[in-house]
């Protein structure tokens, strides 16, 4: 069997991940395919049958791994674009809100707006403006008053959700001291959970919220890596980036969207051999499935 046409540029494997940069692996996320969002709801479809991804195995147990005990931020970022930051931000928000926690999904990823496009919003004025003679427990800095622009049970189970922001006002207050601090510490007040989508770290990050300050302002942080794909130097880079900033990183997401397992692999091969060897293809399922291959 052909594994890969050409040499993976990245890790392949959790336990090389956890080595290379020596940070706990939280989970993994395997390939789901085209996650849609209808209805305030993640949908995929295989098939003819349509599945809910917030209901899958690997979602539930990231879920427990990053966001166990937690009260306030939890910031999603990743070295560079495309690694499932904002896939994996909109099913543990969807997750925790099941659950029956008060949750707010937040939009500062402003490579793409993908959350506030995927709800059917548009990106708002936040209007950030420091409270006066108000100060965060947290920080000491000054607390932030928002306009009313969070979208009220946009999504499914009640969630809640921030459209990116527009306003150069915002964004110039998110980079100040403290200014991340502040407006986690005043949305903690209405929230349980705030799940943060962010820009990638290697991002060129002008007119973009920092995901390094927004990480070391958060409760705590992932890191999402997509295995076979992301350069191991850059996977380093950035977590040593995060780490000297103080951010509190609650684990690495292994997402597998193009790194099948063995047994995805020969499940496949048995497939397409059911067009023109069905007695073969039975032959060899039959095989993986006794040999308990993941």
């Amino acid at each position: 069997v052909l594994w890969r046409r050409t040499r993976p540029r990245g890790v392949v494997t959790t336990e090389a991940l956890a080595q290379l940069t020596q940070l706990p692996v939280a989970g993994s996320l395997p390939d789901m395919g085209a996650v849609q969002v209808a209805e305030g709801q993640a949908q995929v479809t295989v098939g003819q049958t349509v599945l809910n991804p917030v209901d899958f195995t690997e979602t539930t147990r990231l879920h427990r791994a990053l966001t166990r005990n937690l009260h306030g931020a939890l910031v999603l970022t990743s070295t560079v674009g495309d690694e499932g930051t904002t896939l994996m931000a909109t099913l543990l928000a969807l997750k925790r809100a099941a659950g029956g926690k008060r949750t707010l999904l937040v939009d500062l990823n402003l490579k793409n707006a993908a959350i506030t496009e995927a709800f059917g919003l548009k990106p708002c004025a936040w209007e950030l403006a420091p409270v006066k003679g108000k100060t965060t427990g947290r920080t000491g800095a000054k607390a932030f008053a928002m306009a009313d622009v969070i979208a009220r049970k946009a999504g499914a189970y009640e969630l809640d959700v921030l459209p990116m922001p527009s306003d150069k006002t915002t964004l110039d207050l998110l980079t100040t001291s403290g200014g991340a601090a502040a407006l986690f510490d005043g949305l903690s007040s209405a929230y349980e959970h705030i799940i943060v989508d962010t820009t990638p770290l290697m991002a060129h990050n002008r007119q973009n919220a920092d995901p390094v300050l927004l990480a070391a302002a958060a409760n705590r942080t992932a890191l999402v890596v997509l295995m076979r794909r992301t350069p191991a130097g850059h996977i380093m880079q950035a977590a040593t980036q995060l780490s000297a900033s103080g951010a509190h990183i609650a684990g690495l997401v292994a997402n597998n969207r193009y790194n099948p397992s063995p047994r995805t692999v020969l499940m496949h091969l048995a497939r397409t051999l059911g067009y023109v060897a069905p007695a073969m293809a039975s032959w060899l399922r039959a095989k993986v499935i006794r040999s308990g291959l993941e």
